[in-house]
């Protein structure tokens, strides 16, 4: 598990800093910070920013944009790097960017070029191999800039499918916690309503309802734990993947699910594209950040057949590639020039991040319909078991 210390040091040249670093323990600490040139004054655990990063591995996504917006903004306007970092840290709210920036800071002041100071600090493998073939081209801020953009639309259109089941999660949680009311403080009380009535004829299905509330009742610490252990269980079925499977058999869900995941993909590839990164090791790296298994298993057999000698376009046609895709993106890497591929691959993703946007609305209006049934439901079913018994009893007694 990583654990962020804060620290003071002293770099060769230069006064005394403080600033924080990750690592497993206070040793790798030490030893990180020891390699990066630094004679090591004080170093402890900075706890409230470790049990961030126990919740949070990564830096919030519209938080990284600002920063690198900012970063490229201050370096193309002549800023030296160290300088840059600094400056930006100060408008960093997000905890876990924080440390990242810090660190950057740490291998600057030992004089790392900024893609090395990117490594030394975490920052995704991707991101380091953009800016350092744009540095290498004499234009490390474009390079940050181009991954700015990039992260941002990423953020919005991961906050788009969120809006989507946030209002169905909302109500499915609220019903949650009322069963459990009922169960535990309604029925017990109109039981003992009911005791006190003389002739009180209750319907089957609620004396059988009542009865299983009893056996829960009366054991109500494992029933509460258990009823409790469906919230991980849920979870860990959406994670699996037989959610999947049965997602994809929706065909609006599916299509939701396939053009966020390439909205993204394509989006990332061209950045990598224009970075003039190696064709197969490019699809080999967006791979491990697809969503989908079936993205996945397109993008390695895309590097696959480009290691084996076939041109990118081709490759793509051959992959398994949904058809929306593989069509689209091996008009756009047939264009010509570099210019043209990245440009046709972030029309495409951008078509594709519209798209969502659609079937956003439209599978949120089906939500808010599933919803009030729902709701009507559990009301209706409340009534059976409490307020209906009750009126039934009171006619019989009349």
């Amino acid at each position: 598990m990583q654990k962020v210390y804060k620290f003071s040091a002293k770099p060769q040249a230069g006064n005394v800093f403080s600033g924080k670093v990750y690592a497993p323990g206070e040793d790798e600490a030490k030893l990180k910070l020891q390699r990066q040139g630094l004679k090591i004054i004080d170093i402890s655990i900075h706890f409230s920013d470790t049990v961030d990063l126990i919740f949070r591995k990564e830096p919030d996504g519209r938080e990284l944009a600002q920063f690198y917006k900012t970063l490229s903004r201050r370096m193309a306007n002549g800023g030296g790097l160290e300088q840059s970092l600094e400056e930006s840290q100060e408008f960093t709210l997000d905890t876990v960017l924080a440390v990242i920036v810090a660190m950057m800071i740490v291998a600057a002041k030992n004089g790392a070029t900024i893609e090395d100071c990117m490594e030394f600090s975490g920052l995704p493998v991707r991101d380091v191999s953009v800016v350092k073939a744009l540095r290498q081209a004499g234009d490390a801020s474009r390079g940050l800039n181009d991954l700015s953009v990039e992260y941002r639309q990423a953020y919005i259109l991961r906050k788009k499918l969120k809006a989507v089941f946030l209002e169905p999660v909302l109500t499915l949680g609220l019903s949650y916690f009322m069963i459990w009311g009922i169960f535990y403080f309604a029925v017990p009380r109109i039981q003992k309503f009911y005791s006190q009535l003389p002739n009180a004829k209750l319907p089957a299905y609620v004396q059988s309802l009542y009865a299983f509330v009893d056996k829960f009742d009366a054991h109500i610490f494992v029933s509460s734990a258990l009823y409790i252990a469906l919230v991980p269980a849920i979870f860990v079925l959406l994670k699996s993947p037989i959610w999947g499977y049965f997602r994809d058999k929706i065909p609006t869900l599916r299509a939701l699910s396939e053009r966020s995941d390439h909205a993204m993909i394509w989006s990332s590839y061209a950045l990598l594209y224009e970075a003039a990164m190696n064709r197969a090791d490019a699809a080999e790296m967006i791979a491990k950040s697809a969503k989908r298994a079936d993205s996945r298993m397109a993008l390695i057999n895309m590097a696959m057949a480009m290691r084996n000698g076939l041109e990118p376009a081709r490759a793509v046609a051959i992959s398994g590639f949904p058809k929306f895709a593989h069509s689209s993106v091996s008009n756009s890497l047939r264009s010509g020039s570099a210019n043209d591929v990245t440009e046709g691959l972030r029309l495409f993703s951008g078509n594709l991040a519209e798209d969502v946007e659609l079937l956003s609305e439209r599978i949120t209006t089906y939500a808010k319909f599933a919803m009030y049934i729902l709701m009507g439901l559990i009301v209706t079913g409340v009534a059976m078991i409490t307020a209906v018994p009750m009126i039934q009893t009171a006619l019989h007694q009349v």
